[in-house]
């Protein structure tokens, strides 16, 4: 249902983002909640504009969508299938997106 939930947020995210940035062809979305140390990614994914606008919004399956998104990241223990942190490379771009938030 987290998942989901998260998803649901994350193609409403990607929409809004488009719908204001009308020459933009497409939406980068990284998506970050409160862990121990601080905040951890938990999805990363690209949208496109002209994929989002092929979607039938009345019957789409939201976590399907986000997971069908280019370079699109979400990890889940395999038992529970509870949503963990993703990875994050030294030195990439989402690294220091964090550390930015982070003040670190």
């Amino acid at each position: 249902m987290y998942a989901t939930a998260l998803a649901s947020a994350v193609l409403a995210t990607a929409k809004e983002a488009l719908a204001v940035a009308v020459a933009a062809s497409e939406v980068r979305v990284l998506v970050v909640r409160k862990a121990a140390a601080g905040i951890e990614p938990v999805y990363a994914g690209t949208f496109s504009r002209g994929g989002l606008a092929r979607v039938n919004w009345r019957s789409v399956d939201p976590l399907g969508l986000a997971l069908a998104a280019n370079d699109a990241q979400l990890t889940r223990r395999a038992s529970t299938r509870e949503v963990i942190g993703l990875s994050v490379e030294p030195g990439s771009p989402a690294r220091d997106l964090l550390d930015a938030l982070t003040g670190a």
